[in-house]
């Protein structure tokens, strides 16, 4: 029992230590569970897997960095692909080969209320992860307007806006020629 307790107490040191920007209000208990996420996968896939999970509070979800190059940001269901304000941040984490041991970034689980994160390597350009599907949620409804279908369909949608801005930026001429009047 008291091995059971340092382990506990010791994930919620790691946790303050890594996101010190989330209040940690809900502490382990001994029915506490901790969700493991793989962030992307070494052949370069722009996942989350699982991509979804269903967390009580005082549960802990630690993610699992894999190459390339990842964050794990949170944003929110209305805008997928942008950093909540005062959210968690990993900031980007490089990771040369599956032989190098793997950054971990750990958040605690407050409450039942859905949390919203992304991978914001690229952003704002069409070859996000983001746009690609490369979302995360918490507690997301199966079915509904909230659920994480919709997050994600939300997300890809930001790519493709980005594809067609880009395909009008690219047709529309780049200068217009001055035009001169020689006087009769």
């Amino acid at each position: 029992m008291f091995f059971r307790t340092l382990i506990l107490l010791s994930t919620v040191t790691v946790v303050a230590l890594f996101s010190s920007n989330i209040a940690v209000s809900a502490l382990p208990t001994q029915n506490s569970q901790v969700f493991q996420v793989v962030v992307g996968r070494a052949t370069s896939e722009t996942i989350f897997t699982p991509n979804s999970i269903t967390a009580r509070p005082g549960d802990t979800v630690k993610f699992v960095v894999q190459p390339k190059n990842h964050s794990v940001t949170q944003s929110s269901f209305e805008n997928p692909c942008t950093p909540l304000n005062n959210g968690f941040d990993s900031d980007f984490n490089p990771v040369a080969s599956v032989f190098q041991t793997p950054p971990t970034f750990s958040v605690p689980v407050k409450d039942s209320k859905p949390i919203w994160f992304y991978s914001r390597r690229n952003a704002n350009t069409p070859a996000s992860p983001c746009g690609k599907g490369m979302v995360f949620a918490v507690n997301a409804q199966v079915k509904g307007k909230k659920s994480f279908a919709n997050f994600q369909a939300a997300a890809e949608n930001i790519r493709q806006q980005l594809i067609a801005s880009a395909a009008l930026a690219n047709a529309a001429p780049a200068t217009q020629p001055n035009s001169t009047t020689t006087p009769l």
